[in-house]
């Protein structure tokens, strides 16, 4: 029974996180509405010096932070997973074989979030170390997004969260890890994200803003252990 489940997570882990993150999409789309109205006094000056923070956050992480691999060997296993997701559908690590046709495997014990995502990046821009190097800079970018937001739903000030957004643009260690294709800067974006839906949850406390917050959590689960 044991070895049918995990049998059975191996050969599926990939059509259940598309779903989740299919669900997810889905349930933002549905509460826009409602998430749109708690930023309408944002002034358009705000809006435009945080384009340009996002944007200077992006340029730093693009050009000048290193990508390079800072966690060995784990993320050469992190990218091997996501291409047998992507080619097999299977979730686990190739110990002979190629990229497309395993002879032996191992199933590591890291949740297939972030992989699920790398894979579904690598099907339309190829599976390169580039290709998750500059997925790490997107989702950190994005990132300083999410920190604003949040930073504004607590505080409800236009200035603290700027400069909120600002101060975490410039976190060494996130600028480093930036340039990897390890899961933290993946697992650190969804865990802001799940913050922000849990304040939109507090604020409208009805049931669109509610599967918004159960399928984001859900997800954030499966992106780190």
């Amino acid at each position: 029974m044991k070895q049918y489940f995990i049998d059975f997570l191996v050969n599926n882990y990939y059509f259940i996180m598309k779903s989740m993150l299919l669900m997810w999409v889905i349930t933002l789309i549905f509460s826009l509405d409602r998430i749109v109205v708690l930023f309408r006094k944002i002034s358009k000056k705000t809006w435009l010096i945080l384009f340009l923070v996002i944007i200077m956050g992006f340029i730093i992480r693009m050009w000048f932070v290193p990508h390079t691999h800072h966690v060995y060997f784990d993320e050469f296993e992190h990218i091997n997973i996501a291409e047998n997701l992507m080619y097999n559908g299977n979730f686990f690590v190739t110990l002979k074989g190629t990229d497309r046709f395993c002879e032996a495997y191992i199933i590591q014990f890291w949740p297939p979030g972030y992989h699920s995502i790398l894979a579904l990046v690598f099907s339309i821009f190829g599976n390169t170390e580039n290709v998750a190097f500059n997925l790490s800079v997107i989702i950190a970018s994005l990132s300083i997004l999410i920190i604003f937001l949040v930073s504004y739903l607590l505080f409800s000030k236009e200035n603290i969260a700027l400069f909120t957004a600002f101060l975490f643009n410039l976190i060494p260690v996130h600028l480093k890890y930036s340039g990897a294709s390890e899961p933290g800067i993946a697992s650190l974006f969804f865990i802001l994200v799940t913050i922000f839906c849990s304040l939109i949850y507090l604020k409208f406390s009805n049931f669109k803003t509610l599967f918004l917050l159960i399928f984001t959590g859900a997800f954030t689960i499966y992106t780190r252990p």
